[in-house]
């Protein structure tokens, strides 16, 4: 009986010793996966790109969705659609469905991908909806920003009954992301540019179409993405059988940034790839359980932040020592920034000096301009962004310094 316990202590006191070992290696597991999976999503994107042929560019656009995880969807361009930017004027914006002949790639959880926003591109359209009214912007837009893909964080329940239900729930200026382009014949990263395109991703509405519902008023129920989105494009295509301003107000509802059923997307090459629930620990936050991510999808909604033009904003995690409300959220995504680059003390309280090279906790890459290939990025030791308008990126051009 003895000798069966002191076996039994062994064998636990092994397992013990075995377990930190075995966790070590199931995490380097899923990161070369989650690594695998972001450079296969480029990959196949750019082989659609070379069967497109001139003209036809692609794009690998990223999204988030809870439970399910970061996707990049291989993405064909379809045309340009004359849309309205935050001050209310036109703008040409190219418009990207999902390929039909390409599958979508899916990362593992809890590894996630950001997209790297140098100064200046976060503007009062893309990541900042509200036009930082009453203090709301949430990131400090003369600096670079990591941005993580605000594609599931909108008002998804509101739809009008009664009545039209084109464009959706109306909430599409709060579903944003990034993407990497690339130029159709050639197959060539096309350079990284602020110019806005759109995405086209269907909000999946409940309500069922009434009888004289017109069908193309529902992407949703499309059976080909790529054919319902030409033929509004298409200007000899008379939707609202009224004058042309309506078809014109119509496209922008169907296809808009106004629209839920799409995504404002800007084309970027540097990514960072890493593992979310060591992000919120980093920051001193923690993954907020119903969005498996540091989105508090709960508190958005529930304290109904609204920016002014119908919609909810996505909000951050709240992080000890920061103050409440969405003036507080340029501060975690701060925090954020500094956690992806390599910083020690990433809280307000404790900036301090970076990380060792080989303890960077996201791996940092660039998009080689003419393969596609992941290209992991050097990041100059003691650089402080203060100092540096590009602290972790060389050039935005595929190449690294």
């Amino acid at each position: 009986m003895l000798e069966l316990l002191v076996v039994l202590v062994i064998g636990a006191l092994l397992i013990l010793l075995a377990a930190p070992a075995f966790v070590a290696i199931s995490r380097a597991e899923a990161e070369r996966t989650a690594r695998a999976q972001l450079g296969v999503g480029l990959r196949v994107t750019r082989e659609a790109a070379l069967r497109a042929g001139v003209g036809r560019d692609t794009a690998a656009v990223f999204a988030y969705e809870p439970g399910r995880g970061v996707t990049v969807t291989p993405a064909v361009f379809v045309g340009r659609l004359v849309d309205r930017d935050a001050n209310n004027n036109d703008v040409r914006r190219d418009v990207f469905v999902p390929d039909p002949t390409a599958a979508v790639v899916t990362l593992p959880l809890p590894w996630t991908v950001r997209g790297l926003a140098p100064p200046g591109w976060v503007d009062d359209q893309w990541y900042e909806p509200s036009g930082g009214a009453n203090g709301s912007e949430r990131y400090d837009r003369e600096r670079p920003n990591w941005v993580f893909p605000e594609t599931a964080f909108y008002e998804q329940q509101r739809q009008q009954v009664g009545g039209s239900v084109r464009g959706g729930s109306r909430d599409g200026r709060h579903r944003q992301s990034f993407m990497v382009r690339f130029s159709g014949g050639t197959g060539e990263v096309a350079p990284s540019s602020p110019v806005e395109a759109l995405f086209v991703d269907p909000q999946r509405l409940t309500q069922q179409p009434a009888p004289n519902d017109p069908l193309w008023e529902r992407p949703d129920l499309a059976a080909d993405l790529g054919v319902w989105a030409r033929r509004v494009l298409r200007p000899d295509v008379d939707l609202d059988r009224d004058e042309d301003a309506a078809d014109a107000q119509a496209r922008r509802e169907l296809l808009g940034d106004e629209s839920s059923h799409t995504v404002l997307v800007k084309g970027v090459v540097a990514l960072a790839l890493a593992d979310e629930s060591e992000l919120a620990r980093g920051i001193g936050g923690r993954l907020d359980p119903l969005s498996g991510s540091v989105y508090d999808i709960e508190q958005s909604q529930s304290q109904g932040w609204f920016d002014g033009r119908q919609g909810v904003v996505p909000r951050l995690v709240a992080v000890p020592g920061v103050g409440p409300g969405l003036a507080a959220q340029a501060d975690v995504s701060r925090s954020i920034n500094r956690w992806i680059e390599g910083y020690r003390g990433v809280r307000l309280a404790d900036f301090g000096t970076r990380r060792p090279a080989d303890a960077t906790p996201a791996q940092l890459f660039t998009v080689e301009a003419g393969t596609g290939a992941l290209r992991v990025m050097s990041v100059p030791r003691g650089v402080l962004p203060e100092t540096s308008d590009l602290p972790m990126v060389g050039r935005l051009d595929g190449s690294i310094e």
